[in-house]
């Protein structure tokens, strides 16, 4: 069974690279970090964006807890995980520990990135709420993110995968690569 997990600035396209990704490998189940929280606290996506730091944290027992359940409903299947590691509240941002990721025994990291400048442009189009962030804020993120994910896969001993967000078809080759160390 694989189990992996997507991160990446929110913005880069890793909720269209999992859909896409999964639609044509119907193998695995694609388990939305913010939808699964949502679903188990009844909180609104639009309030866990804005939730405090330490929410943020508690949210990611809520969630291992939803994605076990979901796994126990489904059978079990290999996953792929829509998450983010850098969680931007507005007012302050939060990495997630690497104990926060162990729970759910992944067996490989994919980090999408993207320009900041492209990041920037798909969030002022995209209809969701999010903090504004300038370019050097937004680079400022994509390395903490790089960094946090290549912690992640050095203290769980598991093999870590950067790839550039290029639309839809974004996940066939680190999962292919993944898959491959495997």
């Amino acid at each position: 069974m694989e189990r992996l997990i997507v991160f990446g600035v929110s913005g880069v396209g890793k909720t269209t690279a999992c859909l896409d990704y999964v639609a044509r490998h119907p193998r695995y189940l694609l388990l939305s970090a913010s939808s699964l929280i949502s679903g188990a606290t009844g909180a609104t996506l639009k309030s866990l964006r804005t939730a405090s730091a330490q929410q943020l944290l508690a949210n990611q027992d809520i969630l291992q807890l939803a994605v076990e359940n979901e796994l126990r409903k489904q059978g079990g299947s290999s996953f792929i995980l829509d998450g983010q590691c850098v969680l931007d509240n507005g007012s302050e941002v939060v990495i997630l520990p690497t104990e926060a990721i162990r729970p759910f025994r992944p067996t490989g990291l994919i980090l999408l990135e993207a320009s900041a400048a492209d990041i920037a442009d798909r969030r002022s189009q995209d209809s969701r709420q999010r903090p504004f962030r300038t370019i050097k804020e937004l680079s400022e993120q994509l390395a903490m993110n790089r960094d946090a994910v290549r912690d992640y896969a050095i203290h769980l001993e598991i093999p870590f995968v950067l790839a550039e967000a290029k639309g839809a078809s974004s996940l066939d080759k680190p999962v292919e690569a993944l898959a491959a160390s495997l």
